[in-house]
């Protein structure tokens, strides 16, 4: 359908090790995590180096995550739509 998915993660790069041994590399056009971007989530900075690789606005992009803060609000913050996911049962 021509929508590209990545991951965005405060997690190092165990995380290549991680996608592969689960067998989800494949289903990603790019991965980007804070310790080779040289931030972390909530900063915008690591959003726009995900975007970047993606040659997208961010006003195309979604992000989706299971931080209010770190993933719903800062992707908000940095002019992505933010998806959260409140696995808290109630």
């Amino acid at each position: 359908r021509g929508i590209a998915i990545g991951v965005l993660s405060n997690f190092d790069s165990r995380l290549y090790a991680v996608l592969k041994a689960l067998n989800l590399v494949n289903f990603f056009s790019s991965t980007t995590i804070s310790t080779e971007v040289g931030a972390a989530k909530p900063s915008p900075q690591i959003f726009n180096a995900a975007l970047n690789k993606h040659d997208c606005p961010a006003e195309l992009a979604w992000h989706v995550g299971d931080s209010f803060k770190e993933d719903y609000q800062a992707a908000q913050a940095a002019g992505l739509r933010g998806i959260w996911l409140n696995r808290k049962q109630n």
